[in-house]
C-alpha cells in the first residue's frame, strides 16, 4: 500500500464531510430558531435536540458543549452578516454612497433575517450581563466602528467629507443603528422599521451635507 487513497474512499469521506456539515448546520439553525423563540436560558440541549429531532448526544458529537455551541453561532451569524454588508457596500465607489449602503445592509438584514438577528441580540446581551467579559460584542462593535471608519477616512480623502471626528462619529452611527433595530425587535408591531430605515439615512445625510462645508 502506497499511503494513497482510492477513488473510492476520497468520495466516502467526502459524503461524510458534507453529511456533518449539513448537520452542524443543521443544529446552528435549530438552535438560533430555538434561542430567538425562547431566549438562551431556556434554550437547553435537551430542547434543541427535541426541536431538531435528534437526540442530545448528537449534538454532543458535534459541540463539545452548550458554551461551544453559542460561540459557533454567534460567529456564524457574524460572519454572515459581514459577508451580506461587505457585498453590498465594495460595489460602491462614493463614500457618501458606501456609508448609505452600509447603513441601509444593516436594516435590510435584519428584516430579512429576524430570527438569526434576534438570536444575535439575545446572545449578545446575556452573555454580556456575566462575570466574564464578552469578546463578541466587544468585537463586533469593534469591527463595525474600524468599517464606518475606514469610509470615513476614504471620504475625506476623497474630499466628500470635510472636518469630521471619525472615532466619535462611526461610534454614534452604529449606535444609532442598533438602537432603532433593537428596539424594532422588542415591539415589532409598534416600531415602523422601514419608516426608522428612511429617517435614518435622511440624518445621515443631513450629517454628511454637513461635514462636506
Amino acid at each position: 500500500m502506497d499511503g494513497k487513497m482510492s477513488n473510492k474512499e476520497v468520495e466516502n469521506k467526502t459524503r461524510t464531510s458534507f453529511i456533518e456539515e449539513h448537520r452542524r448546520r443543521q443544529i446552528i439553525d435549530t438552535a438560533i430558531k430555538t434561542i430567538a423563540r425562547d431566549g438562551l436560558n431556556q434554550a437547553s440541549l435537551a430542547n434543541i435536540a427535541q426541536e431538531a429531532g435528534i437526540s442530545k448526544g448528537v449534538i454532543s458529537y458535534y459541540f463539545n458543549s452548550k458554551d461551544d455551541l453559542i460561540d459557533q453561532i454567534v460567529i456564524s451569524i457574524m460572519e454572515e452578516m459581514k459577508d451580506y454588508i461587505r457585498e453590498r457596500v465594495e460595489r460602491l465607489d462614493p463614500a457618501p454612497e458606501k456609508l448609505r449602503r452600509y447603513v441601509s445592509s444593516f436594516f435590510e438584514f435584519a428584516q430579512s433575517n429576524s430570527e438569526k438577528y434576534s438570536a444575535f441580540i439575545e446572545l449578545w446581551t446575556t452573555i454580556s450581563t456575566k462575570d466574564m467579559v464578552n469578546p463578541f460584542g466587544s468585537l463586533s462593535y469593534e469591527q463595525c466602528r474600524a468599517y464606518i471608519s475606514k469610509i470615513l477616512q476614504d471620504g475625506k480623502k476623497s474630499g466628500d467629507f470635510g472636518a469630521v471626528d471619525i472615532k466619535i462619529t462611526a461610534t454614534v452611527l452604529q449606535g444609532l443603528i442598533d438602537g432603532v433595530i433593537i428596539q424594532w425587535l422588542l415591539d415589532p408591531e409598534l416600531v415602523d422599521l422601514e419608516g426608522c430605515h428612511a429617517k435614518v439615512l435622511e440624518i445621515i445625510d443631513l450629517y454628511m451635507k454637513q461635514i462636506k462645508k
